[in-house]
């Protein structure tokens, strides 16, 4: 895999959790491992494409004759197992030397993700990895829309969720966790946790939100998360539309460890994710960490596979732009009138399809078949 940032940077490198949660899951199967770190090098300006190719071509050589070099001084491996498409030109040149299977771990859907900033590379990325998956013997992604693509290329697919570990998922008391927040028993709390670019960029789901609590007098929002600059912002655009502190509480970024009393306050888990190829065809793991609690999604329509999962695993509700008002509403009055089944179905699935406990068996047995 390569690391998020150059080390130079000065940032902390740790290596991404589903690295470490497979990793420890072929090892608690009897597996010796080894991970191998590419530092990230910082690839010339976009708007250069020809420097930009010279670049990355370079770099797949040297990437490749790093991995290669690892791999003579630790026994052969069964198997190779790429974390996304940064790092997959040179698993394959490494894969094809050594006659090893590779397993390519598309985390994203990369074409969506890079045409953000420029179309050109993504016609080029799109190409790059239809050619490139055919020497790859297996594909692991996060979510359905993302393994049918590779399916239709002909490439054996799994989808493998990255949802925590039940022995992760902390609450408190939920009466505590309101008291201490002061919120009332009649309060509707509706909550957002993570990253704050998801209501702030695109098409801005923060502020469709507090337009329906402009009418909505008995909801409450608890965000949490980060940058302290979108916090900043939101705070700034809820008092705009009218919405005081008494409503929104804009907590900054915390560590995990630290969200228990936060999730337990919630009644309502929001998924604002924006109408946008890459969102679309998403499966954030947020949605299972609003699900291990008991907590009920509302999740956009046009999030295809989170609402397919929600609509399936009859876990919460669906709106559209138009229609996230009532959506609310009707949501709440279901809360009060027959209790939070939703919630306990949501609970349920979580712990029986998408927890990592679950989950990883599927994993290993995935590697295993490819060394027989």
């Amino acid at each position: 895999y390569q690391t998020s940032h150059p080390k130079s940077d000065g940032a902390v490198q740790l290596a991404p959790v589903r690295i470490n949660r497979e990793e420890q899951a072929l090892k608690d199967a009897g597996w010796a491992t080894t991970v191998i770190e590419v530092e990230r090098v910082e690839a010339p300006e976009l708007g250069n494409f020809v420097k930009r190719a010279q670049f990355f071509r370079r770099r797949t050589k040297e990437v490749a004759a790093h991995v290669s070099h690892m791999l003579t001084m630790i026994r052969t491996p069964n198997v190779i197992i790429a974390h996304d498409i940064e790092v997959l030109p040179a698993a394959v040149r490494v894969s094809r030397e050594w006659e090893i299977p590779l397993v390519y771990n598309a985390h994203e859907h990369w074409v969506y993700l890079i045409r953000a900033n420029s179309v050109l590379e993504s016609v080029v990325a799109d190409v790059l990895e239809r050619r490139l998956v055919k020497d790859v013997a297996h594909v692991i992604t996060v979510s359905d829309s993302i393994a049918q693509r590779f399916k239709k290329m002909g490439v054996p697919t799994s989808v493998v969720y990255n949802a925590r570990p039940e022995s992760e998922i902390m609450t408190i008391d939920r009466r505590e966790a309101r008291r201490t927040l002061r919120y009332g028993d009649d309060d509707c709390v509706i909550g957002f946790i993570g990253n704050l670019n998801l209501l702030l960029r695109h098409d801005r789901p923060a502020e469709m939100i507090l337009d329906a609590m402009a009418s909505l007098p008995h909801v409450k929002w608890l965000v949490v998360g980060g940058p302290n600059e979108d916090a900043d912002e939101l705070r700034a655009l809820a008092r705009s539309k009218g919405i005081d502190s008494t409503r929104i509480t804009v907590c900054g970024a915390m560590q995990y460890a630290e969200l228990a009393p936060f999730y337990s306050a919630l009644d309502i888990g929001l998924v604002p994710l924006s109408d946008i190829p890459i969102h679309n065809v998403s499966m954030g793991n947020k949605v299972f960490d609003y699900m291990a609690r008991g907590i009920p999604l509302l999740v956009p329509k046009s999030a295809k596979d989170c609402s397919a999962l929600v609509l399936k695993e009859h876990c919460g509700w669906t709106y559209t732009p138009d229609t996230f008002a009532m959506v609310l509403r009707q949501v709440w009055e279901t809360l009060i009138e027959h209790g939070n089944g939703r919630g306990l179905f949501g609970q349920l699935a979580f712990e029986q399809t998408y927890s990592w406990d679950v989950q990883a068996p599927g994993f290993v047995k995935m590697v295993e078949s490819l060394c027989k």
